[in-house]
């Protein structure tokens, strides 16, 4: 359904995934955050498709700094966050991921639980391994190389 979805600007970046869609517009792009989300509300009421403005949201990227930066007018109808998910990882404003480690660390904490009792229980080392890769090391690695980064 999405795939007749195009963007205004070519300097823009648009991320279709299943019925998601993300718009990265950078600062200097010759064509602002309204006009390519008018064009996307255009192209879903042209194509009967109704837009969920409740789970829209809109989220300004920028470094942590001293001096306070002047944002863009936000976007009409849209709520302006400081942090969202997008595909289970966390963004937050300030390109940083203390949210999202905090949700690893907590998930994979109530995991090691469940692999104790495992222990307890008298289940074998190997199979403890492969419980603990599939629950709690791959909540570790997913996208670590988009938040990794950040740590190393």
């Amino acid at each position: 359904m999405l795939h007749d979805l195009k963007i205004v600007s070519p300097y823009i970046f648009l991320n279709k995934f299943a019925d998601d869609t993300t718009l990265l517009v950078p600062e200097a792009s010759p064509v602002d955050l309204a006009s390519e989300f008018a064009s996307i509300l255009k192209w879903s009421s042209d194509n009967c498709m109704l837009i969920n403005m409740s789970k829209t949201k809109e989220i300004v990227f920028s470094r942590p700094s001293p001096y306070h930066s002047i944002l863009p007018d936000p976007l009409m109808d849209i709520e302006r966050v400081a942090s969202c998910k997008l595909l289970g990882v966390t963004l937050q404003k300030d390109i940083r991921f203390n949210e999202y480690s905090k949700q690893i660390l907590t998930t994979c904490s109530q995991r090691l639980y469940l692999l104790r009792a495992l222990k307890s229980k008298g289940l074998s080392p190997p199979l403890l391994n492969n419980v603990c890769i599939a629950i709690v090391i791959s909540k570790i690695c997913y996208a670590i190389s988009i938040w990794g980064g950040s740590y190393f």
